[in-house]
């Protein structure tokens, strides 16, 4: 448009400079000369203002943008003073038509409106989310595949598939496809899909086959992509399940020939292999991938520069070190229970440890933080290979069964095949113990069992033959349960399995809302009967109906243990939400109400437990307390957050509770309001009670930090949560 503006600009400049002249030379008229220069000068005028408003603009055409903070409010003009009409999230794509003076005017979906660009960040076209020119077929792979309610595991299951059902696929994103079979459309994983040509209407497909498909060495189209993460595996065919064959860096380059279901076959220099597309990025390329200058063929070892070094004993008889973060990575040695090491980095439950020359990774489970003074001593001796138990032991000992039914297995994991099961109080002579595995003799019956179901005793006569020992997993009696009790399902479907495990296969389904008797519940699974149906379930979606009228509550204290949470201004985010949980227990139980609590001290029970916990409490509601971090210093504020899926009930009192306690805290102690917030946090979502997650304040904000160091803040928080609960009850009455 300024192009068009200039040229039509100076073409009447040139005509009107003519005209002019010979205005002057044949009439002389200098009124007409004045007028055209007029005429000239709302001409530069305009051109003007045209120039300076596409300055304005940083973004005068729609780009596509990333939210990088948790929530983002869409306000209606570019100011704070604006009201808020909607919200977008972390990660979500917008597009954004405009940036000026810091805000940016954005769509998402029907939402339009303005947010600050402080808190998005540019990303390329070909990084959103995208249809498929056209929609494909693919066949299912696995025997049993979860249709979802959205791309992730946290999604509600909105149905299922079968082994070569042939589904539509009409857009794939982050290794989710969302799918189209007959009436039924969710997300499913592009794991346990494969690409076909279809022409006709779905059947079962004739050849299903049993090894990844090598990739065509004809291909429509050879493009360059970049590694997006620090370290990402190379295997052996398209999907989480196949071997390690390599590893690659964030940067490297590599030759993409076929992409599909979420799978990219790649070639750098001499590694080939599948690895998720989800951490590649679209290049332009113009010369062939270099020959790298150095290919593991295992996965690469971790950096040595870390933010925190600190000292921690092993808690197990025998750890096992690996190679990379994971079981999958290969062992290189092996730890003694009281060993001291040195941790200098922790990410994802695992730990990156030195024990004398030794260096690789462990179970942050198996580690217990210590004060440490000095530095670690050389072990006197230290495996460089796993650790293989002696049949010949020093000692043997003496120990007890801890669970109702204990599973003895072929070998040192729930992998193997089970030979037989014990029984509570069992007592059994252990000769080995292997990486969390306890090698037992129980009579007749000899195999593995976890050492977590076994108590040491002392023991000065040899193990008893038993009466009577199953070779076949036992099913649990009515006899030996503790109580049989009635329980609802919390979840639209729940699988009914043939043990307690997700290895067992599903021999049923259960409907939100169907009343189940549980005869026993024993490691987070429960054994129930429905009818003629009976079987095991998770606990965790089992609510147990309120059975008086008394007032309980669930107070959960976030993080824990080895998992810290957030940090910042001298504070740790475990610590800070424990002293306050514990002043809101001390308050409510002043008042009457009994308080159940996920953790009392320094310890990390999982989200799953702390749902279990609260489904099998009896409770009116769950409150989660937490403390926040941001990258920038000026992030600060209080806000609530709540989870509407499932259960319209439990939603709307989730929601008001935490308005209540949202009201109350952010005044309390005088803190930005940030609002109430919907959130698809686990202990939210997945809780059967009506659930909230409270964020105190900023530990990266100077002045949240300084007030949440204070001992009379936290007894303020503590008294703002307690009243916002005490409001909740004179709803229900």
């Amino acid at each position: 448009m300024y192009l068009v503006f200039l040229k039509f600009f100076q073409y009447n400049i040139k005509n009107m400079i003519k005209y002019d002249r010979q205005i002057q030379m044949e009439r002389g008229c200098i009124k007409m000369v004045k007028l055209r220069n007029g005429v000239i000068f709302l001409l530069i005028l305009l051109v003007l203002s045209i120039s300076l408003s596409e300055k304005d603009f940083a973004a005068t055409k729609s780009s596509s943008y990333k939210v990088n903070a948790t929530a983002l409010n869409v306000r209606k003009g570019p100011s704070t003073h604006s009201p808020s009409i909607g919200m977008v999230k972390k990660d979500q794509t917008i597009t954004v038509y405009q940036i000026k003076s810091g805000w940016a005017y954005m769509s998402y979906g029907k939402l339009k409106g303005y947010v600050s660009s402080q808190y998005i960040k540019t990303i390329k076209l070909a990084s959103t989310i995208a249809k498929p020119k056209t929609l494909d077929q693919r066949t299912v792979t696995a025997n049993s595949l979860n249709i979802r309610k959205g791309p992730s595991a946290k999604y509600a299951v909105v149905g299922s598939l079968k082994k070569g059902n042939r589904v539509t696929v009409s857009k794939v994103s982050g290794g989710w496809a969302y799918i189209t079979y007959g009436k039924t459309k969710g997300y499913v994983s592009t794991s346990y899909l494969r690409t076909i040509q279809s022409t006709s209407s779905t059947t079962k497909p004739s050849s299903i086959s049993k090894t990844p498909s090598k990739p065509s060495t004809v291909t429509k189209k050879v493009d360059q992509r970049t590694v997006t993460v620090d370290v990402l595996n190379v295997r052996k065919g398209p999907s989480a399940k196949y071997a390690v064959v390599g590893s690659l860096k964030k940067g490297n380059r590599v030759t993409v020939s076929k992409v599909s279901g979420g799978w990219a076959y790649i070639t750098y220099g001499k590694t080939k292999g599948y690895v998720s597309t989800s951490y590649l990025r679209t290049i332009q390329s113009t010369s062939s991938t270099t020959k790298p200058s150095s290919i593991s063929k295992t996965p690469s070892k971790p950096s040595t520069v870390t933010k925190k070094v600190d000292q921690r004993t092993v808690t197990v008889d025998v750890l096992n070190v690996r190679k990379g973060p994971s079981a999958k990575y290969a062992v290189v040695g092996s730890l003694k229970k009281g060993n001291r090491v040195t941790v200098s980095k922790v990410s994802g439950g695992w730990a990156y440890i030195t024990y004398g020359k030794t260096k690789g990774y462990v179970s942050t489970s198996y580690l217990k933080a210590i004060q440490s003074s000095s530095p670690t001593t050389k072990p006197s001796s230290v495996s460089k290979t796993p650790s293989k138990p002696s049949t010949t032991t020093k000692k043997v000992d003496q120990r007890s069964v801890t669970a109702d039914v204990l599973n003895v297995r072929k070998g040192p994991s729930a992998n193997y095949a089970v030979v037989g099961s014990l029984k509570k109080g069992n007592k059994v002579t252990v000769s080995k113990v292997t990486n969390g595995w306890a090698y037992i003799t129980y009579g007749k019956t000899k195999g593995y069992v976890s050492i977590s179901y076994l108590k040491a005793i002392q023991s000065t006569s040899p193990t008893t033959k038993p009466s009577n020992v199953s070779k076949t997993p036992s099913k649990p009696s009515t006899t030996t349960t503790n109580k049989v009790d009635q329980r609802v399902v919390t979840v639209d479907t729940l699988n009914v399995r043939k043990g307690p495990g997700t290895n067992y296969s599903v021999i049923g389904k259960l409907k939100r809302n169907n009343k189940v008797t549980v005869t026993k519940v024993s490691n987070g699974w429960a054994y129930i009967a429905y009818g003629n149906l009976k079987g095991y379930v998770s606990s965790a979606f089992l609510l147990v109906p309120k059975t008086s009228s008394q007032k309980v509550i669930v107070i959960d204290a976030g993080h824990g243990g080895s998992d810290p949470g957030a940090s910042g201004n001298g504070i740790v985010e475990k610590e800070l939400n424990l002293s306050v949980a514990l002043r809101v227990q001390k308050l409510l139980e002043k008042a009457g109400i009994k308080v159940v609590m996920t953790r009392s001290g320094d310890t990390y029970p999982t989200l799953d437990e702390r749902n279990s916990i609260s489904a099998q409490s009896g409770a009116d509601a769950f409150v989660s307390i937490h403390t926040n971090t941001a990258s920038a210093s000026s992030a600060s504020g209080t806000e609530t957050y709540y989870n509407s899926d499932g259960d319209q009930n439990r939603a709307n009192k989730s929601k008001q509770l935490a308005g209540f306690i949202q009201n109350r805290l952010y005044k309390a102690i005088g803190t930005r309001n940030r609002g109430v917030l919907e959130n698809d946090f686990r202990v939210i979502k997945y809780n059967p009670l009506p659930a909230v997650l409270v964020e105190l304040g900023y530990l990266s904000n100077p002045s949240d930090a300084k007030k949440l160091k204070s001992n009379s803040y936290r007894d303020l928080a503590a008294r703002s949560i307690y009243e916002g609960i005490l409001d909740f009850y004179k709803t229900m009455k």
